[in-house]
């Protein structure tokens, strides 16, 4: 709903609900007559286990149905008000948004025997489960709050948002049950200056975060991750809006970078903080209308766009997975 009570203020609410299920179906690993390895050790390696493969040889191919749901509801409201103090004008938006997700994996395996020459000669279905029963939901309350403040010439927008989440984690099959609780902040201050009636200066500090999954958190110890993220530049606009040029400089830190499972070697891998980046750059974007500009009846806008970016992992992961990248 939206309901404006008066010119100055108005009140947005939502409800919100999404179900996806996803199953895919893929080989896991390869069996000869005496061990079993990872399809990715299987192709590296060679020997019997890629003659499995290549089916040249009896052995056991062992898939697994990554049967998922996700789900994910909420509600959220937020309250707009407009006044002024003095000479300054405020523009100030609060909300307030309760969330539930959750993810429901019940795997299956099945292995398929082969013959020398490649057929399949027998199949075992196991049980719904047998793949893994695993669940993780999350429950999170977010409160935030923005004021544009209107000096003039001079815009300042600061904001604060508060996440608390709660979470569980069950995987039946190992008898584990965790849950636990996070907080996390983010937040940052912009600021525009009309330099001329043509001519805008910006800049702006932001720290972001990306909180873990509940798994990662409760058992694996992975922090959220956090950014600070510091842009300034500048907007040129003619009058008639013909020619448009902006260039920004823009410099983000990030520190413990999270990089989910099923990155690097067999897919196999746990949730990790791979460490800090440091990212800076320039971004430059001119737009000309020839329409506009020779006061034409159409539109014909040509752009240009260019980035350049200086990226650095630090290289300092605190994974002591023999399979990541980092």
């Amino acid at each position: 709903h939206y309901i404006e009570p008066s010119d100055t203020l108005n009140l947005t609410s939502m409800v919100y609900f999404s179900k996806f299920h996803r199953n895919w179906f893929k080989l896991k690993d390869v069996e000869d007559d005496t061990t079993k390895v990872s399809l990715s050790n299987a192709i590296a390696a060679g020997g019997s286990h890629l003659d499995v493969l290549k089916g040249n040889e009896a052995g056991t191919l062992n898939y697994r149905n990554n049967n998922r749901n996700y789900q994910q509801f909420g509600v959220q409201t937020a309250a707009n008000v407009k006044f002024n103090i003095g000479t300054i004008e405020h523009d100030l938006t609060a909300g307030v948004r309760l969330h539930n997700d959750h993810v429901h994996r019940n795997q299956q395996n099945e292995s398929f025997v082969q013959d020398n020459n490649g057929f399949i000669t027998d199949h075992t279905n196991s049980a719904p489960g047998s793949g893994g029963r695993r669940e993780q939901e999350t429950e999170a309350l977010s409160l935030w709050v923005e004021d544009k403040i209107d000096f003039g010439k001079l815009t300042v927008i600061p904001g604060i948002r508060f996440e608390h989440l709660d979470m569980d984690y069950t995987e039946a099959s190992k008898g584990a049950d965790h849950s636990g609780s996070m907080d996390a902040y983010a937040g940052g201050v912009g600021a525009l200056y009309e330099l001329t009636e043509t001519t805008t200066l910006f800049a702006g500090v932001h720290k972001g975060i990306s909180t873990p999954r509940p798994k990662a958190y409760l058992t694996g110890g992975i922090e959220e991750e956090e950014s600070i993220s510091t842009e300034v530049g500048f907007r040129y606009n003619t009058q008639d809006g013909a020619l448009f040029v902006e260039s920004t400089y823009f410099y983000t830190e990030l520190d413990d970078l999270i990089v989910i499972d099923n990155i690097g070697g067999t897919g196999s891998g746990d949730t990790e903080n791979a460490g800090n980046i440091v990212s800076h750059g320039l971004e430059f974007t001119l737009q000309y209308d020839v329409g506009i500009a020779n006061n034409k009846s159409y539109n014909n806008p040509y752009y240009i766009v260019a980035t350049l970016t200086n990226a650095e992992f630090d290289g300092d992961s605190s994974s002591e997975d023999s399979e990541s990248n980092f």
